[in-house]
């Protein structure tokens, strides 16, 4: 209630549907990706678990510099549009361009380091917006909503790879939400966010 409610900032609900961007894209990679690259790039499972291993620590350091970027130039939805792309892009490469298994980690650590780029750039963006005395309860609200339609994806993807025999479908899709997450920036970087 009131003047100052974050409920009444469309930014709020905007950079809410743009996280959806990064749950969705999360929840469906750890869960269908490994199972992807073993059955349809034929590598072992070993060589996968050291694939998403390197690239989910290489990301903590991509995310330790988006951060350093974001709080430098104050321009969060620029910085959350960059690693949009990174993430789709890294998402289109592994699905759509095999080579060996050198390229496919590569691909792999762009989609996950987009990822985690977005993670920083969207909460710092949540928190500029955000009147001082309800960070905690709109960003409480935040992460519930958009880890719920996260953690949902992965069974849209596993009806998708059902209804089509391919994982093309699905992983369309997490591209999807990050062109609709892109389309939010899109809103913000005029306005200075």
């Amino acid at each position: 209630s009131g003047p100052e409610s974050p409920y009444r900032n469309y930014r709020y609900w905007l950079t809410m549907v743009m996280y959806l961007g990064t749950n969705i894209p999360f929840y469906g990679l750890i869960t269908w990706l490994p199972l992807y690259l073993k059955d349809q790039r034929h590598i072992s499972f070993g060589m996968v678990g050291v694939i998403l291993t390197a690239a989910n620590a290489l990301s903590i350091l991509v995310m330790v510099g988006a951060s350093m970027w974001s709080d430098r130039h104050m321009r969060r939805a620029t910085v959350a549009a960059t690693g949009f792309a990174v993430e789709g892009i890294g998402i289109l490469g592994a699905v759509l361009f095999p080579e060996n298994t050198l390229i496919i980690g590569i691909w792999v650590f762009l989609g996950l380091a987009g990822n985690a780029w977005c993670i920083v750039a969207n909460w710092g963006l949540l928190h500029s917006l955000m009147p001082t005395g309800q960070v905690e309860n709109s960003s409480g609200i935040f992460s519930s909503l958009t880890n719920l339609v996260g953690a949902g994806a992965p069974a849209l993807i596993g009806w998708l790879l059902s209804a089509t025999g391919s994982y093309t479908p699905g992983f369309m899709f997490l591209v999807a939400t990050v062109v609709v997450s892109i389309g939010c920036c899109a809103v913000l970087i005029p306005q200075r966010y």
